[in-house]
């Protein structure tokens, strides 16, 4: 059994004069919302074996406030450029090169791509993962190269204050 949890960045900072777009950072109201999407994933005990996050400084800032909120180690995090701007395709393939020894993922990026990469597994779709919404999903798989072949179950979904 493997769990995917796919976790848009939380809120941050609009378009500011002189700050390129990986460079943008959380804005207290993102800080608050992970910090509560934190306390909910805690209480329900999920917690995961590997962070594969974006490298923009706001996924970056909602990857470390998780594990703080979690008490995990941050070495699990593992920061890849190339999500920052993944497509849906791009990442359902990078997934499925994780090593088999993980079972309980978190994935944090972006849209378009972490919604449209969500409605694979979703009935009735979204039109949008809201910053700091998560779509947690159980597979019936025991090894991520076959995670989008089999039987899925939507665990949950948490969107935002």
């Amino acid at each position: 059994m493997k769990r995917l949890f796919v976790i848009r960045h939380a809120r941050s900072s609009g378009k500011v004069a002189g700050v390129h777009d990986h460079e943008r950072p959380l804005i207290p109201a993102g800080n608050a919302q992970i910090k509560e999407l934190g306390s909910k994933l805690l209480s329900l005990s999920v917690k995961p074996d590997i962070i594969l996050c974006s490298t923009a400084l706001r996924a970056r800032q909602t990857a470390q406030l998780l594990v703080e909120s979690l008490d995990i180690p941050a070495n699990i995090i593992e920061t890849d450029s190339e999500l920052y701007l993944i497509d849906s395709s791009e990442l359902k393939f990078k997934i499925a090169q994780l090593r088999d020894n993980i079972h309980t993922v978190f994935v944090i990026g972006h849209n378009p791509a972490m919604t449209n990469f969500v409605n694979y597994f979703l009935n009735p779709r979204i039109d949008d993962l809201p910053a700091a919404g998560l779509i947690g999903i159980e597979l019936d798989a025991e090894d991520w190269e076959q995670y989008t072949k089999v039987r899925h179950t939507v665990i949950l979904k948490c969107f935002p204050f």
